[in-house]
């Protein structure tokens, strides 16, 4: 185990990866993947239609395959929908704990190994922060795999992969685009480094980090850019804004605001999404500057855990699930016992409260 995440290894990751997209686009022709994203007889958005990007479709589709294989009437259009046999309700939380198990696990213990050695215990603190279990494993969702190729991407950082970790940042926002709460520390970080090398290896570094990302990310969303209509209905579905201003009770600024300032009654949507970016600018704006002018890893895990809490407070159209992601970044930054980090954790893990009892999850919460 040590021997597979120590070491130039990291690219054969990237390799399966790479396969592993290349053999589903293969298939896109026969499955009709162009249409994913636009409402039609046999794609009804508005029953439960697919709102991120094109990786956790890949994602779903091979689990889907998977349940085919197992029983036909799982997956079989409209016949489908609301079934809950035991086996299904089974299978799918296998499918969750399948993906935990080989994204977030491997992830967590990866980075651990890329700290001092007192620090190797940190791989059980973040597997067991109760907020990652709940949404996971009660909501059921499959925030594991965004998170943790976030978390490889840290890994890879702090090893000195950083076009490996360009790669696995580009994975982590194509299954989940509120991976933009990182996307600027990540940026920062690694155009701070490219600036403060000398200059032609820094150039090199640029265009190399440049070329690798823009070819991820053709590669993973190739069955939607060739087309400015499939792009655009894909754009609209991930970033929906129509959806307001933030989901059910998140604990965040504008939700708290809204006791007192009924924002839907006296902004518009379009003033309001460019007062939402003005304040996440300002905000994330002392960090990205400071890891700019100085790319040290401490400064990176400071960075990305101010820029995704500000995210969270301040943007758009946020979950109260959205959470996690500064948790993330938080329990990264927790080289030793500190009780700001660990009141935050547990602050977080209360926020998702309501969403546990709307989920009927009341007992595992206090559990």
């Amino acid at each position: 185990l040590q021997y597979v995440f120590v070491g130039p290894l990291h690219l054969v990751h990237i390799q399966v990866l790479t396969i592993l997209l290349c053999t589903v686009i293969s298939k896109l022709k026969d499955i009709g993947w162009k249409l994913l994203y636009i409402h039609t007889n046999r794609n009804d958005l508005m029953y439960w239609g697919l709102d991120y990007p094109p990786l956790t479709a890949y994602h779903s589709f091979l689990f889907g395959k998977l349940a085919q294989y197992f029983n036909v009437s799982w997956v079989e259009l409209y016949k489908s929908r609301g079934f809950e046999g035991t086996d299904l309700k089974l299978f799918m939380r296998f499918t969750v704990l399948i993906s935990d198990v080989l994204v977030f696990f491997t992830s967590c213990y990866a980075y651990s190994k890329s700290l001092p050695s007192h620090m190797h215990l940190l791989f059980l603190f973040i597997l067991l922060y109760p907020g990652n279990i709940l949404i996971d494993h009660g909501h059921f969702q499959f925030n594991c795999v965004s998170l943790g190729l976030y978390i490889w991407t840290c890994t890879l950082l702090h090893w000195n992969y950083d076009i490996a970790a360009a790669v696995f940042f580009v994975f982590s926002l194509s299954f989940k685009q509120m991976e933009l709460y990182h996307a600027p520390a990540i940026f920062c970080y690694l155009l701070g480094k490219c600036l403060y090398s000398p200059l032609k290896k820094g150039l090199i570094k640029f265009f190399s980090l440049a070329f690798v990302v823009c070819f991820t990310f053709g590669l993973t969303w190739y069955p939607f850019i060739t087309d400015i209509e499939q792009f655009g209905a894909v754009i609209s579905r991930i970033f929906p804004f129509n959806r307001g201003l933030y989901e059910d009770k998140v604990a965040n600024i504008w939700c708290s605001l809204s006791v007192f300032i009924k924002w839907k009654e006296i902004v518009s949507i379009q003033n309001m999404v460019c007062i939402c970016a003005a304040c996440t600018l300002i905000c994330i704006l002392p960090g990205c500057i400071t890891l700019l002018t100085n790319p040290t890893v401490e400064n990176f895990n400071r960075c990305s855990l101010m820029s995704s809490l500000s995210f969270f407070l301040f943007s758009y159209h946020v979950h109260e699930k959205s959470i996690l992601i500064p948790a993330v970044s938080a329990l990264l930054t927790l080289k030793s016992p500190t009780l700001t980090i660990f009141t935050f954790l547990l602050t977080s893990a209360i926020s998702l409260f309501p969403l546990c009892v709307k989920d009927g999850l009341t007992l595992c919460f206090i559990a």
